[in-house]
């Protein structure tokens, strides 16, 4: 027992419990019925561990606090075929002091990409607990992954469905009604500008967005995935996402020599954000090594980023942190001036080989507005081993981060074994 109380202890509990020791709580608590307590006393911040590299080959490990959301009519167990999968794709902190979890249930009963319906959740208390999944259209028009769900400021936002065409939605009203539509401008290729990941918005002093800016990519007509490099672009907006403007593709491309053959690779979906003194930051999503072609596998991609000091006309050469296996990041900027960029992990590969079978979410940080990245000092979030046999088997995949009110940071991301999102609550120590 002495032990539990100094885990509970050093894990945060105290802030967990910290609400059960004030008057407020303690009267409200008495007028919960038993029945109610228990139906909700399993859900909530429980505490947990983050593991941080300690630049030696080894761990430390950090206090935070985890949590986990599910679509679920509470009868029917995960492992029942009628328990439908539920993904997350953005989670924004709101100016209403509100947040927003934009996800989707997946049906695999029905065919892509009407198998996926977009649902949305509010959270009142930091990610403690969320309103009922709400279906962004009742009517079931509105279906496919939702993308790039983006915070414009004082009660708007909008996302984009992975659809063809893919379709913007806009909420005037902090996410409740999502009445205005529209087809997603193609880009110049006449392709859909696939996207994934966090924009970049530049606001004015009021909180609203003065320009958004956007990481999408397609294969031109005749190429295709893996063999066929994905071409990256850059495009503006300044008028809230309805016109796009200003494409550039920055040349994110990378040379790979493998088994003597020269292989020509670009990048695909990426994050974009304004460092503290100015500059543009990227982290994209990079075309897999020629050895994985045969897998025709696309969790088996990795991370690449660049700097642009002078707001995104010419960029760094491509910096790639990660050869393979993990993807989806967003960025953010913390108050001291530090980013973070998180992202799935959804394989453990470091020089061509799978060496732990460690799943979930993972950050690093940089110091120096983007140029470095501290991955002797990497985080892993929420991780969990994982196989089931077959080669880079996948349990784990898309997710999101916010910098909410307290100063912490709430990362989501796909729990595919729980058919659930896993969430954790955190913060970055160096």
């Amino acid at each position: 027992m002495t032990d539990r109380r100094a885990f509970l202890k050093r894990a945060g509990a105290g802030v967990i419990l910290a609400p059960w020791s004030s008057k407020t709580a303690s009267a409200a608590l008495a007028s919960r019925s038993v029945a109610a307590a228990a139906s909700t006393d399993h859900q909530g911040w429980k505490p947990a561990w983050i593991k941080q590299a300690d630049g030696n080959s080894r761990w430390k490990l950090h206090a935070a606090q985890i949590g986990f959301l599910h679509y679920t009519d509470g009868k029917t167990p995960y492992y029942d075929g009628k328990f439908l999968q539920l993904m997350p794709f953005g989670v924004q902190q709101m100016d209403n002091h509100e947040i927003a979890l934009l996800g989707a249930v997946s049906d695999e009963s029905k065919k892509w990409p009407q198998n996926q319906t977009p649902v949305i959740t509010f959270s009142h208390d930091g990610g403690e607990s969320w309103t009922p999944l709400k279906k962004i259209d009742e009517s079931d028009s509105c279906y496919g992954r939702p993308m790039s769900f983006t915070d414009l400021g004082k009660g708007n936002l909008m996302f984009q469905t992975e659809t063809k065409p893919a379709v913007q939605y806009f909420s005037r009203d902090y996410g409740r009604s999502w009445p205005e539509r529209q087809n997603l401008q193609t880009a110049s290729n006449g392709e859909v500008f696939n996207n994934e990941g966090s924009a970049l918005v530049d606001r004015d002093a009021n909180g609203r967005a003065k320009r958004i800016a956007a990481i999408g990519y397609n294969y031109p007509k005749g190429k295709q995935f893996p063999k066929d490099p994905a071409v990256a672009m850059l495009r503006w907006s300044e008028d809230n996402g309805k016109t796009w403007i200003h494409e550039a593709q920055p040349g994110w491309n990378w040379v790979e020599e493998y088994e003597g053959k020269i292989y020509r690779h670009g990048t695909g979906e990426g994050s974009l954000v304004r460092a503290k003194n100015g500059w543009l930051v990227a982290a994209v999503r990079t075309d897999m090594s020629a050895k994985f072609y045969p897998f025709h596998n696309d969790n088996l991609m990795g991370i690449g980023v660049s700097v642009s000091k002078d707001d995104g006309k010419t960029w760094s050469p491509m910096q790639r942190l990660y050869h393979g296996g993990r993807m989806h990041t967003h960025l953010l900027v913390l108050p001291g001036g530090q980013i973070v960029l998180t992202h799935i992990q959804r394989q453990d590969i470091d020089g061509g080989r799978l060496v732990s079978y460690q799943r979930g979410a993972g950050a690093v940080l940089s110091y120096d507005n983007g140029l470095t990245w501290d991955l002797a000092h990497r985080y892993m979030l929420g991780d969990f081993d994982f196989s089931d046999s077959t080669p880079f088997a996948l349990a784990c995949g898309h997710q999101s981060s916010t910098l909410i009110e307290d100063g912490s940071i709430l990362t989501v991301f796909g729990h595919y074994t729980s058919k659930g999102i896993c969430l954790v609550k955190w913060r970055p120590t160096k």
